[in-house]
């Protein structure tokens, strides 16, 4: 599998970014917002390019570098620098708030 050209590109941020690869880091690095910079963070990292490291942020794994030095982008098909959401984002219902009565509040 290749990697899109804004795959690639966050990829080569995030190497360039060593240690302090932040969702606000990679976005201005990239040129997008930190929403889609954050998807793309979560793309790569469900396909093992990228590791998140809590106290230093993204940093690219072996598989990451090797699809750097030698990954050739496809077409993405659309405009550059748009990034699209994962797929496994789009039918689940993780960010779905709890109901109206939580845990004792509203009674």
């Amino acid at each position: 599998m290749s990697l899109s050209q804004m795959e690639q590109e966050t990829l080569k941020a995030v190497t360039e970014l060593d240690g302090k690869a932040t969702n606000k880091a990679v976005s201005e690095k990239i040129g997008t917002s930190i929403e889609d910079a954050l998807f793309v963070c979560i793309k790569l990292i469900k396909t093992d390019h990228m590791v998140f490291k809590p106290n230093r942020g993204f940093s690219v794994t072996d598989k990451g570098k090797e699809a750097l030095e030698g990954g050739e982008a496809e077409p993405t098909g659309g405009a550059v620098g748009v990034a699209v959401q994962p797929e496994s984002f789009r039918g689940e219902r993780v960010w779905k708030v709890a109901g109206k009565r939580g845990r004792g509040y509203g009674r």
